[in-house]
């Protein structure tokens, strides 16, 4: 019962904890593109891997449940461009020695990149239409 009423304290005292579970918010955030954005982030779209920063690779990294090797990549400063370019020598060298845990993040930064390259696609298509309609309406006007 305490914990309904724990919607009624103030947000003061649970500064860092997320609504909803941990886990979900955990594991949403990195795979979010610019048009599965949530109503969280609706006026900020969430950047694709290309401009992740250092920190954002390590949240990332949580998310997959491989938390232990933040601390390397944080150190290196690994950011999203250079996440895409590890292969599975430079992931060894960032303490990765399980080959598994390799092939996920191998797996999961072509998934990442697939997606931020059909994201990519998506905004020059959008762009095009708009400028498509813009020279209509102008047409639309001069007659």
């Amino acid at each position: 019962e305490s914990t309904l009423s724990d919607d009624s304290t103030p947000p003061s005292s649970s500064p860092k904890i997320p609504s909803g579970p941990r886990q979900e918010t955990k594991c949403s955030y990195p795979y979010h593109t610019l048009s599965q954005s949530s109503d969280e982030f609706l006026d900020e779209p969430l950047p694709t891997i290309h401009h992740w920063t250092s920190q954002q690779v390590g949240q990332w990294l949580h998310s997959l449940n491989l938390e232990q090797y933040a601390a390397e990549f944080a150190a290196r400063q690994v950011d999203g461009p250079q996440l895409l370019q590890l292969d599975g020598s430079k992931l060894k060298s960032l303490g990765l020695s399980s080959s598994h845990d390799r092939a996920l993040v191998k797996r999961k930064v072509k998934e990442l990149a697939a997606a931020a390259e059909k994201e990519r696609k998506a905004q020059e298509k959008a762009a095009r239409q708009r400028e498509k309609l813009r020279r209509r309406e102008q047409e639309a006007k001069k007659s």
